[in-house]
């Protein structure tokens, strides 16, 4: 079972948007991080089908990256005895660079961010968890969209890309995140694909 935490970890976690994590900070084996690739790369493949035009390549790595970062942030918030020093060393920002193959197969996992945040949040608000939590919401803003976080938000590789462009635009209507309506180019985004209904869907869009 020890080696399988991972991949019960996101079976969990998607099938029910929450998941039992254990206090193990052992590194996940090879063969359990190759299980989790495979299954991640199920859900890109289902993922993709959902939007139209070119979709980012899935990136696995960036996806595993996402992947063991919830799972780690998950662990820290159910366990609370873990010192900072560990927090800081497992929840670092994402070592690579950045583009939208990166923050489109991060999403995969990342998308449970707002969630987690809003517990630890609510559970101890200056506790360093959520400040790390925070520091990843900017990098990927795709993932953070809802978050009652403040920026400013990495939105260069999301304004590039089209179908990321779209996603985004599409979770800040849903969420309605007066937030993310601060670049010009997003909101102009917003009001386009809103049309005549934006007033009438989204009343404080104006505000």
């Amino acid at each position: 079972m020890m080696d399988t935490l991972l991949t019960n970890f996101l079976q969990e976690l998607q099938q029910d948007g929450t998941a039992v994590v254990h206090a193990s900070t052992d590194a996940f084996s090879d063969a359990e991080k190759q299980r989790a690739k495979a299954l991640l790369a199920e859900w890109e493949e289902t993922e993709r089908l959902r939007w139209p035009g070119e979709v980012p390549a899935l990136d696995e790595e960036a996806a595993l990256w996402a992947a063991t970062y919830v799972f780690r942030a998950a662990q820290f918030f159910v366990h609370r005895d873990f010192e900072e020093q560990q927090l800081r060393k497992s929840l670092r920002p994402y070592p690579g660079q950045l583009g939208a193959a990166e923050v489109y197969s991060a999403d995969l996992c990342l998308r449970h961010l707002p969630r987690l945040h809003q517990k630890a949040k609510a559970l101890a608000p200056a506790d360093v968890l959520v400040e790390l939590l925070e520091e990843t919401a900017r990098q990927f803003p795709l993932s953070s969209v809802g978050m009652d976080a403040e920026g400013p938000w990495a939105l260069e590789v999301i304004l590039a890309h089209p179908s990321l462009r779209l996603m985004y635009t599409d979770r800040i209507i849903e969420h309605k995140d007066q937030s993310r309506l601060e670049d010009t180019a997003i909101r102009e985004a917003v009001y386009a694909a809103l049309g005549a209904h934006a007033e009438a869907f989204w009343p404080a869009i104006r505000n």
